[in-house]
Parts: C-alpha cells; structure tokens; sequence
C-alpha cells in the first residue's frame, strides 16, 4: 500500500513554509526592479554612448542572460549540496552591487561588463526559489505555490517599470549631478546606483529569516545523482515542454525589454508617464490572472489530470497571441490598451506554472540542478533571442526604428503561438511521465 505523500515526503505546509515563500518573492520583485530598469533609459543610454539598437538588446538579453544561464548550472549543482539560504544571500549582494556599478559605465564595454554581473548573482534565484518551493510545498499545492512566487515577477516588473520611469525623467529633469567623491555623474548612472543599493538590506533579510527546508527524498534511492538518467528518461516530454517555455519567455523578454521605448516613439510619452500606466498594468493584470490561472491547474491535478499545468499555460498563450499583435501595432491607445487586457490577465501564467511542471516531473534530490538546466535554456534563449529578434527586425528588416511597435508584435505574438502549439504537443507525454513518477 502506498504511504500518503506527505509521509513520503515529509511535507508540512505551515507558517515556515509561507514565510520563507514572501521572503523569496521579495528577491525576486528585486531581481526584476535590477533586471528591467535598463529597459526605461534606452534613449539617454544610446545618446551618451553612442549605442544601436542591436547594442542595446545585446545589454538587455545577452550580456544578462548568457552568463545568468551558464552560471546557474554549477549554482544549481552547489546548492544541492549546500545550504541555499546561504549561497542565495551572496548571490543578492553580488547583484545589487553589479547593478550599482552600471553607473559608473564610461562605455559599451564598461556597462556589458556590469549586466554581466547582474546575471551571475540572479543565477542564484531561480534554483534557490524553485527547489525550495518544490521541498515546502506537496506536489498537489506545487502549482498554486508556484504562481504566488511568480507574483514577485509581476510586482517586481510593475515596480521597475514606474519607479524606473519616476526615477529617469525625476534625475533628466534635474540634469547631471556633481557629487564631490564621484564627480559629475549623469541622470542615467544615479538612476543605476540608487536601485542596487536596497539589495544588499533584502541579502541580509533572507540570510536572517528565510528558511532553507531539508531535501525531500522518495523511495527510490537512484533518484540521489542521476541527472543525465533523468533526461534521458523523460526527453519525450522535456523537449516539447522545455521549447514551449522558451519560446514563452522570449515573447515575455521582448515585450519587456522594448514596452517603454515603444510608448516613447509610438504614443510619445515621456518616461514617468509610460512607467506608471506599464507598471499598473504589469500589477493589475498577472496579480489576479496568475492566482487564477495557479488556482485551476492545482484543481486539476487535484481532480487527476497531471498535466493541468500544461493545459492551462497553452490555452493561456493561444487565447493572448491575436491580441498581443493588436496592442503592438495600433497606434490609437484607447485600442492598444483594451487589446492589452487579456495578454496582462493570462500571458504570464507560465512564469509560474512552467517552472511547477518541471519540478512535477524532478526526484527531489536534484531539484536545483534540474532547474539551473531549465534556466540555462530558457533564459539563454528567451533573454537573448526575444530582444535581438525585435531589434533585428526593426533595425535589419524593416529599417525604421519608428516601426518597433510591428517588429515587437511579429516577434511576440509569433512566439507566444509558437509556444502554445509545442505545449500542447507536450501534454500527453507530460501525463504518462508525472503518472509514473514516485
């Protein structure tokens, strides 16, 4: 007869369990403010050190991603082994001063070198969060567990985006300051070195407070080291649903990274304006959609069908694509607005759930090695991919940086369809693996 799953497992969802979860949402609403505030000074950026628009995707996608995904896999395999809190607390303060130092950028050179950092102190978030939630929180709650930690994205990029946009156009009004220690320094750099700084308080609040739960173990004592066995068993599922959540993330990362500067040369409004209706949006939208959204894939699962996560997260995508491309290209805002309703409701429901089915199908023992490979994938791709793409087209294709809203709608409504279809392809082979698994 089989032991109920929380004797096998050892979960208990208490207090500890809740605390340690709001805890690492804050991280995680930081890590977004760092990651996303580049996003509102494009133009002042590109006008003092002379950069492209392929420049400046490269310092939104791939100087963050490429090294935030290769460093999270021998993170992944650390934290493992070690204690997460820990390990999770130093990566916060690298990041935090790394975004810092992008103020003191003199070039191109100077500010990859700093978005370079960024991404190897993030690298420790995501298989830190993931593994931990995975060992709180029984798999039947995974789901709705999962989509509460998303919220920190959400919140995170509403912040960034009207804190971010209140902070630039506050500093270019005020003009370059002269600090006696730092010399004249630039509205764009003090906007840098006053959003890292708040880290390092959020570091030592998850070393003090947050909770590191035991590694759950299951019957099955192979499931210890086993990662390439791993693969190689479930590679049927995890192919389609890997390239789905990447294909969902570059539609994300696109929009993210070139929202702001499409309200700047298509609506022609100024940066504090585009971050607060940005940031409403980015809070009222995936706050109540992404709950919903957790809620009924976890009422699936409870019900039988394992792969409600995945069910959810495609009809999601589908159901956002059409008017995505709507909000993109209209250049009447009362439309682009109504068209962004059902994308800010439903879109980001994957932030939570995809991350809620790899670990559905991950033994415990190697939860955050699982999940550093799955965000070396899908951050390397979607990160850098989404960007560059949008950039690509406008700068290569279209030749006309006054036609990004079309290039942005090509490329993330192209994706998110693109993601449905693989996700549900992945169903199936999803249900036979999570059926099987201990």
């Amino acid at each position: 007869m089989t032991e109920p799953e929380h004797q096998i497992t050892g979960h208990t969802t208490g207090p500890r369990a809740w605390i340690t979860l709001a805890i690492l949402i804050s991280a995680s609403i930081l890590s977004f403010i760092d990651r996303q505030v580049l996003s509102f000074m494009v133009a002042p950026i590109k006008a003092d050190l002379g950069l492209s628009d392929i420049q400046i995707s490269l310092l939104q996608g791939f100087a963050f991603a490429a090294f935030y995904a290769v460093a999270a896999i021998p993170i992944g395999a650390l934290m493992d082994r070690t204690n997460r809190v820990r390990l999770l607390a130093l990566g916060i303060t690298l990041w935090s001063v790394m975004t810092a130092a992008g103020g003191f950028a003199q070039n191109f050179a100077h500010l990859f070198a700093a978005r370079v950092g960024v991404g190897v102190g993030e690298a420790t978030l995501g298989p830190a969060a993931h593994s931990m939630i995975a060992d709180l929180f029984p798999r039947h709650r995974l789901p709705f567990a999962m989509s509460v930690y998303a919220l920190g994205v959400a919140v995170g990029v509403g912040i960034g985006y009207a804190a971010g946009g209140a902070l630039v156009a506050h500093f270019v009004a005020a003009g370059p300051l002269n600090l006696a220690v730092l010399g004249l320094i630039k509205p764009w750099q003090v906007v840098f070195l006053l959003v890292g700084l708040p880290g390092l308080g959020v570091a030592l609040l998850i070393r003090l407070v947050a909770h590191d739960p035991p590694r759950r173990q299951t019957s099955q004592a192979h499931d210890a080291t086993d990662v390439s066995g791993f693969l190689r068993a479930h590679w049927r599922v995890l192919v389609p649903l890997v390239a789905a959540i990447c294909c969902f993330t570059a539609t994300s990362f696109a929009t993210l990274s070139w929202a702001p500067e499409l309200l700047r040369r298509q609506w022609h409004l100024p940066a504090d304006r585009a971050g607060l209706l940005l940031g409403g949006l980015m809070v009222l939208g995936p706050l109540p959609g992404g709950l919903a959204c957790g809620a009924i894939a976890a009422r699936l699962t409870r019900r039988g069908d394992p792969a409600g996560g995945p069910l959810v997260m495609a009809l999601a995508a589908l159901a956002a694509s059409p008017f995505i491309a709507l909000a993109c290209v209209s250049h009447v805002a009362s439309t682009a607005l109504a068209a962004m309703v059902v994308p800010m409701l439903v879109a980001q429901c994957y932030v939570g759930l995809a991350p809620a089915a790899v670990q559905g199908l991950t033994p415990p023992a190697m939860r955050a090695r699982i999940a550093a490979l799955y965000l070396l994938i899908t951050s390397l791709f979607g990160m850098s991919v989404g960007p560059f793409a949008v950039a690509w087209i406008t700068d290569r294709v279209l030749a006309d940086e006054s036609r990004l809203g079309l290039a942005l709608g090509i490329t993330a409504a192209g994706f998110n369809f693109m993601g449905a279809i693989l996700m549900f392809c992945a169903r199936p082979a999803y249900r036979r693996a999570v059926s099987r698994a201990p």
